[in-house]
This record gives structure tokens, C-alpha cells and sequence, in this order.
């Protein structure tokens, strides 16, 4: 790996911590394969629960406001950048893993899509 492609994975790597929790992050950069998958899992969940957050919290209006615009955009920013560097996993698992985790994703992102336009 040359000293180009080192500074792009640090990078994303500090952008991770600033979106994602320690414990996330710290799994997903694990030697052990089964925790890089459990920290594609708690990534997932913590997605989830960052987007269902930010609709439910205006369930009287359905307008979602500019701050849970830009917060729901940082957190999927994230997770892709996350999912990209998994997907590239040697082991089967963690690809799988990061295969179920982008496609809830996205089923996400098109529901508040969905809801945000209505």
C-alpha cells in the first residue's frame, strides 16, 4: 500500500469517529474477523436507530427539519464509507455482513426520501 492510500484510509477512519462511536469503530477496524462482523451489525443498528431517531422525532409534522437533514446525511455519508471498505473484506462473512447492512441502508434512505417529499 503506498503512503497515498494510507492517508485516504486514516482520513476516512477520523471521519468514522466523528459520526460513529469508539466501540464501532474500533470493531470494524479489527484484526478478528468476527468482530468486524459484529461491528457491521452495531453499525447497522446504530444507523437505524440515528434515522428512525430523527423521523420520529417529528411525527406531528412531517417535515423533517434541516439539522435532522444534515445529521441523516452525515450518518448514511458514513455508513457508506464504512460499507466500502468492508465490502473489500476477504472473509465471506463480514462481506455478507456489509452486504445486509447496505441494503437496509438503503431501504432507509428511500423511506425518508419518500417521507421527506411528501
Amino acid at each position: 500500500m503506498c503512503n497515498c492510500d494510507l492517508l485516504v484510509v486514516l482520513l476516512s477512519e477520523c471521519f468514522w469517529f466523528q459520526v460513529l462511536s469508539e466501540e464501532i469503530v474500533v470493531r470494524l477496524l479489527s484484526r478478528s474477523w468476527v468482530v468486524r462482523e459484529d461491528g457491521l451489525r452495531m453499525l447497522s443498528h446504530a444507523t437505524v436507530t440515528a434515522l428512525l431517531s430523527d423521523v420520529g422525532s417529528n411525527q406531528s409534522d412531517i417535515h423533517v427539519s434541516a439539522e435532522c437533514q444534515e445529521n441523516t446525511k452525515l450518518m448514511l455519508e458514513c455508513c457508506f464509507n464504512v460499507l466500502t471498505h468492508m465490502l473489500a473484506d476477504p472473509v465471506y462473512n463480514v462481506f455478507v455482513a456489509g452486504l445486509v447492512c447496505g441494503a437496509l441502508n438503503l431501504v432507509l434512505f428511500t423511506l425518508l426520501v419518500c417521507v421527506t417529499v411528501l
